[in-house]
C-alpha cells in the first residue's frame, strides 16, 4: 500500500502554521478533511479548501461551499 506525506499550510498568518500528515493512499479527500479538523482543533467552521494540482475542491457544507 502507497503512503503519503502531505503538508498543510494555513495561508496569511504569521508566523507560519503547518501540519505534516503521513497518509494511507486509499486516504479519500474527505476523510482527510475529517482529519485536518482534528488536528487543528477545528470544529467544522473555518473556511478552507484544497488545492491539489492547480485545482480547487471545497466541500458543501449548510453554510454553502467550505
Amino acid at each position: 500500500m502507497k503512503t503519503y506525506v502531505v503538508k498543510v499550510t494555513l495561508r496569511g498568518i504569521s508566523p507560519m502554521v503547518w501540519r505534516r500528515f503521513r497518509l494511507s493512499g486509499e486516504t479519500s479527500l474527505a476523510a482527510f478533511h475529517y482529519i485536518i479538523q482534528i488536528a487543528q482543533g477545528w470544529q467544522d467552521d473555518h473556511l478552507h479548501q484544497f488545492r491539489i494540482y492547480a485545482k480547487i475542491t471545497a466541500f458543501p457544507t449548510p453554510m454553502g461551499l467550505e
